[in-house]
């Protein structure tokens, strides 16, 4: 073959590589849905017909009224919010025997509402598996537990008031690396915050008042950082370590036994 041939077949080569690059299209990248806002009772005549209409990055909206229904959320990057606030925002349980609240999603937002009524082993915001979620100022009234999370990552509770639920305020359950600050936690049967089986959560600036057994527990939980918590007046316990609970941290706490 002499160089000519050669020549021309790389030529050649050039020409395809060249029609085949044209031909290529580039694509810009696949548009994302614009997050909606959905509101409640407008758009959806419940939080749970508005979950299910949702998609993840959407905002639920709920305005002021009575809620009675048991939501369950299991679409990830959610939040579900109040137009005014918990005081005028209320969700009570349709089924006692169920949460009202059942989060099993990741970057769920929960925020501003009173939740209420759940009955024997049921929480106003119950989370199992899901990671990264923000549940605040929200009222947790006459629940079997008030907020319980088991098997969750990096979530940040803050600025609830949970009172007056017949077990636990707030209930942590094999979960590790969360937030748990700002909340009062008060008249509760047993606990204002119990932790079990639980690491590395920092239990930091609650009010633990008035509640039957204790204000803190940390049952078989190690690593957590329990600090400036004010747990006085009418607790039994003020903070019980219990069952191999190790090397926690527990600094600056206002506590007194009744």
């Amino acid at each position: 073959m002499n160089n000519r041939i050669l020549f021309n077949l790389f030529l050649s080569l050039l020409l395809i590589l060249f029609l085949l690059a044209s031909s290529i299209a580039i694509k810009p990248p696949t548009p994302v849905s614009a997050a909606s806002t959905i509101y409640v009772p407008d758009n959806y005549p419940t939080i749970q017909a508005a979950v299910n209409a949702a998609s993840p990055g959407d905002t639920i909206i709920v305005k002021s009224g009575t809620y009675t229904e048991n939501a369950d959320v299991n679409k990830s990057y959610l939040t579900i919010q109040s137009m005014n606030g918990a005081e005028v925002t209320i969700v009570q349980a349709a089924n006692p025997n169920d949460n009202v609240f059942d989060v099993r999603a990741n970057y769920i937002c929960i925020k501003g509402l009173t939740i209420k009524d759940a009955g024997l082993f049921g929480s106003g915001i119950y989370i199992e598996s899901g990671n990264h979620c923000l549940i605040s100022d929200n009222r947790l009234l006459n629940n079997w537990c008030g907020i319980f999370t088991q098997f969750v990552e990096d979530c940040t509770i803050t600025g609830n008031i949970a009172n007056s639920n017949k077990n636990m305020g707030i209930l942590l359950s094999s979960s590790v690396d969360n937030i748990i600050n700002g909340n009062t936690a008060t008249l509760n049967t047993n606990y204002g915050i119990y932790l079990s089986r639980s690491m590395n959560n920092e239990v930091a600036s609650n009010i633990l008042n008035s509640n039957g057994s204790g204000g803190v527990e940390l049952d078989g939980s190690s690593g957590n950082n329990v600090k400036i918590n004010v747990i006085q007046s009418h607790n039994y316990w003020g903070i019980l370590l219990w069952d191999g609970s190790n090397n926690n941290t527990i600094m600056i706490v206002c506590s007194q036994r009744k």
